[in-house]
C-alpha cells in the first residue's frame, strides 16, 4: 500500500484552489485556470554491493505540464544524472526549487529503501487530461 501511495504521489500534480480568470465585461467569468501548483517527485536512496544508489524519479506527464525551458531542460538533466550520496541529490534539488514533502523507509530486496517525496512550486501549470490522449486507456482497458 505504501509503495502505491508513493507512485501515485511521484505521478500525480497538485493543483493550487487558487484560480484565476477573465472578465467577460458582465461581471461573470468566461474563463478560468489554474495558475499555480506544485510537481511531485521521488528520491530513492538505497545500498547495492556496498555502493550508494540515489536516483531522482518524475514522471513523464509533468515534461507536458509545463513551457519553463529552464524546468524541463533541470529536470531532464536531473532524471539521469548519478548522485554520489542522499545530502548530495537533496542538495542538488533544493537548489532547483525542490522541496522534501515526505519520506519514508521501506524493506527492499536488498535492504533499507529510503524514500523522500519531492515537490516543486511552479507559478503555472496546465492542466493535464491523460484520459482523452490518442491510445489512452483506462484501468480495464478499454479506450
Amino acid at each position: 500500500m505504501t509503495l502505491g501511495l508513493l507512485t501515485m504521489a511521484a505521478t500525480m500534480t497538485a493543483q493550487d484552489a487558487r484560480m484565476g480568470s477573465r472578465n467577460d465585461g458582465k461581471g461573470g467569468a468566461h474563463r478560468t485556470h489554474i495558475n499555480s501548483g506544485e510537481f511531485y517527485g521521488t528520491l530513492v536512496a538505497f545500498n547495492q554491493s556496498n555502493t550508494e544508489v540515489v536516483r531522482f524519479n518524475i514522471d513523464d506527464v509533468v515534461m507536458r505540464a509545463t513551457r519553463d525551458p529552464q524546468f524541463l531542460s533541470a529536470t531532464k538533466k536531473l532524471k539521469t544524472h548519478r548522485f554520489e550520496s542522499t545530502s548530495q541529490a537533496l542538495n542538488v534539488l533544493a537548489s532547483h526549487g525542490w522541496v522534501v514533502r515526505s519520506t519514508m523507509v521501506l524493506r527492499g530486496r536488498s535492504g533499507d529503501e529510503r524514500h523522500y517525496v519531492m515537490a516543486r512550486p511552479m507559478d503555472y501549470i496546465l492542466p493535464l487530461t491523460p484520459w482523452l490522449e490518442e491510445g489512452s486507456r483506462d484501468r480495464s482497458g478499454q479506450r
